[in-house]
């Protein structure tokens, strides 16, 4: 996974210790933040699903 070309620059050692600062940061308005999502997605009825046990 190091060897791997990334287009951005990445501090390993700071990601390893859970220190880097993500790229994009949402803005989260409320306690649910589905601002950031598209309507068609949260305007579905919910529809439980079943466990797979």
């Amino acid at each position: 996974m190091l060897s791997a070309h990334l287009t951005l620059p990445c501090q390993y050692s700071q990601l390893e210790k859970k220190q880097a600062l993500p790229p994009f940061q949402p803005q989260i308005t409320d306690d649910y933040g589905l601002d950031n999502f598209d309507t068609q997605f949260t305007s579905e009825p919910v529809q439980l699903t079943p466990d797979d046990e």
